[in-house]
């Protein structure tokens, strides 16, 4: 190993300290008390829209909020908006969500690097040892196996700094330059999403010091060692230069990484303990989960009892640190979503009395600090560093070479990491330690040859989703996944009538021919496919009983497109008139036309409505506002058996433009009106004159 740089006058012996960014100051200075709250990009939301709305009809409602598309996300899975001036981020995601064309709105929350600032003494790499390391390289290497690294980059090339990221690299610095201690590494394509081109360079230090420990180069004489040297390192620049990023970047990345080869993802980043990133990351973390990428991440440095998404994620394996002693570290955080520990590293302490404290040790660029000290990505030291950001890359590299020794299949690798790591804590599963520290040589060896006694995992077996009647004759239900090496099968017993599964691959099973209106009770228990299939114990019994005959959904009461009159609906005379000019119809010729503000100007729903037999009553339908002014309006009312009241109002310059068709629906529910047996509906105009119109179509009344 090459001497390191002397600090501080220490002399040549003293290796180089480095702090790591914002995130660990706020971790280092905020109050257990009051844990950090997410933060946010500034003047964009994320949207999806549901499968059914087509681009235009996308791009309308951005124009309807005065809104922007900025960019879609990979697989057109997500957009991100702009947000209007004067308009904050959480109201036009309220707006978004109260659209039925919108499936979601969220804000595009930041996620941080996880590793926790560092004092200035380090250790050497003890962290190998510790988890059996030189025992798994005798079997494997993880040739062949591309591992995602989602981070702030990696210095893994000899690059010009562009004129746009000249402001993130320390003053004078004109040039990435490649890791020398990554010379011998494999790099495949990969992207920066921060900056939005290929070249995915780290200018933070934080991104090549987690790619060292998955693949640093090895047996070169030179440096330091790595987990999975001869695994291929796909970098995905998610952070930027101070190790911060958004979910739409981490979202993006995880789609590229399943749909360019990626075998394993490490993403060494968090959020705050306790906030859940959305439906963008978590669309993202299934895809790739579903396309067969072992995703692995940072339990987060929070040191509380709640694992940070996207660790926290039942996809992704969630890892927490323990130092040299094997006891968890102070930082790392734990709870029911933990599943494995590994080296994590405690720069506090010296506990192998080898002269230095004990971090996790790689080689990379002198870190940002804070903005007045920028990151030099042409200059490089070894620098010991601590968090479970450090403790993620040595189970992605764990999980390399495993799948380079031929142990494949997600669950099937988490259930193998599960049953040889060394069990710490209490006996089995625990949520301090989950499954124990990792011994990459028993895990790569894929448990050993002895014959399999023991059951899948959970033992007893549990519902994820009770049974649940799915119409009259049908009920549902879904076994929390289960884990073994060898695979799972499932049964699920019908104990008071219905029909048992029968050993099944599918943990969800649907019970069909069944009577209405009848109680059945289920339990579900698992095996394994080894030798011995062994088996779980029974769940609990739980039950569900089917809907009566007049289930099924809604009841309609009558549909109107008043192309043969005006059907279920009275003429309102001169201020509620029929019209059959076809220009301002939503389908065929006819529609109702209401303006003004008289009395006369409304279009009541003409039978009288029992309500007393329902729970809700739902409005459809198309309208059209044409000369209407900003704030004119027009209402749905509801005829509560003694007095009209306004349930929905629809303004012009509030969301709706005139001359153009809009789709609506309004449901009123007995938790809010009362629902007499004479009840009614109707439409009333607000407008200020006879040239205010609002022209209705394709009427739906349901109730339930």
């Amino acid at each position: 190993m090459r001497k390191p740089h002397s600090w501080w006058g220490l002399g040549a012996a003293a290796l180089m300290v480095s702090t790591f960014g914002m995130a660990q100051a706020q971790l280092q200075t905020t109050p257990r008390a009051s844990l950090p709250q997410p933060e946010y990009v500034g003047g964009e939301i994320l949207v999806k829209f549901k499968n059914h709305v087509s681009k235009s009809e996308g791009l309308e409602i951005h124009r309807r909020f005065s809104s922007k598309l900025l960019s879609e996300g990979e697989r057109n899975q997500f957009q991100v908006i702009e947000v209007p001036a004067g308009v904050s981020e959480e109201d036009m995601v309220r707006f978004y969500n109260s659209l039925p064309e919108v499936e979601y709105a969220e804000l595009n929350t930041k996620c941080h690097a996880t590793a926790t600032p560092n004092d200035p003494f380090y250790g050497f790499q003890w962290h190998f040892p510790q988890i059996n390391m030189p025992t798994a390289w005798d079997t494997s290497t993880g040739s062949g196996v591309v591992v995602a690294v989602l981070d702030s980059g990696v210095a893994y090339e000899n690059y010009a700094v562009p004129s746009y990221e000249s402001g993130t690299v320390a003053s004078g610095v004109t040039q990435y330059v490649q890791a020398p201690d990554l010379a011998g590494t494999t790099f495949v394509a990969g992207w920066d999403y921060v900056n939005n081109d290929s070249h995915p360079n780290d200018n933070n230090a934080h991104g090549t010091h987690v790619t060292g420990t998955i693949a640093q180069s090895t047996n070169d004489s030179y440096g330091v060692a790595g987990v999975a040297y001869d695994a291929s390192i796909m970098p995905l620049k998610v952070l930027d230069y101070t190790g911060s990023g958004t979910a739409s970047q981490l979202a993006n990345a995880l789609y590229f990484a399943a749909d360019n080869g990626a075998d394993v993802a490490n993403m060494s980043l968090s959020w705050p303990s306790g906030f859940n990133p959305g439906s963008t990351v978590s669309n993202a973390i299934n895809y790739a989960y579903n396309a067969g990428v072992v995703l692995v991440a940072a339990a987060g440095n929070e040191g509380v009892s709640t694992v940070s998404y996207p660790a926290a994620y039942s996809q992704v394996i969630a890892v927490g640190a323990v130092r040299y002693d094997q006891q968890r570290t102070s930082y790392s955080q734990y709870g029911s979503a933990i599943e494995i520990m590994a080296p994590g590293g405690d720069v506090g302490v010296d506990q192998d009395g080898d002269g230095y404290v004990d971090g996790v040790l790689q080689q990379t660029i002198p870190a940002f600090i804070n903005i007045f000290n920028l990151a030099d990505p042409s200059s490089f030291s070894w620098y010991f560093y601590e968090g479970t950001s450090m403790a993620s890359p040595h189970i992605a590299g764990v999980v390399a070479l495993m799948i380079a020794n031929g142990i494949t299949g997600v669950e099937n690798i988490r259930s193998v990491l599960a049953s040889t790591a060394v069990d710490l804590g209490a006996s089995g599963w625990d949520n301090q330690y989950g499954y124990g520290l990792v011994d990459a040589a028993a895990a790569v060896a894929g448990g050993g040859s002895g014959p399999d006694t023991t059951p899948p995992t959970p033992d007893p077996m549990s519902f994820a989703s009770g049974p649940a009647a799915t119409g009259t004759s049908s009920i549902i239900m879904t076994a929390t996944t289960a884990s073994d090496a060898s695979g799972v099968e499932y049964f699920f017993e019908a104990t008071n009538g219905g029909n048992d599964s029968g050993w099944q691959s599918s943990a969800t099973y649907e019970d069909t021919g069944l009577s209405p209106n009848t109680s059945y009770s289920y339990r579900v228990k698992a095996r394994d496919l080894s030798a011995n299939q062994n088996e779980t114990g029974w769940s609990g019994t739980e039950s569900a009983t089917t809907d009566d005959t007049g289930g099924g959904g809604p009841t309609e009461l009558s549909y109107d497109d008043f192309e043969n009159g005006f059907g279920n609906w009275l003429d309102g005379g001169a201020d509620c008139r029929r019209y059959t000019g076809g220009t301002h119809s939503h389908q065929g010729n006819d529609s109702i036309n209401i303006q003004d503000n008289t009395s006369s100007s409304v279009c009541t729903y003409a039978p009288n409505i029992d309500a007393t037999n329902y729970n809700t009553i739902t409005v459809e339908f198309w309208f059209k506002m044409v000369s209407m002014e900003n704030n004119e309006d027009f209402w749905v009312q509801w005829y509560n058996g003694s007095s009209w009241q306004t349930v929905a109002a629809f303004a012009r310059g509030q969301g709706y433009n005139n001359n153009t068709f809009y789709s609506e629906t309004v449901t009123i529910s007995s938790s809010s009106y009362n629902f007499p047996s004479n009840a009614s509906i109707r439409f009333r105009c607000d407008a200020s004159g006879n040239r205010d119109d609002v022209y209705i179509d394709e009427v739906r009344v349901t109730a339930e």
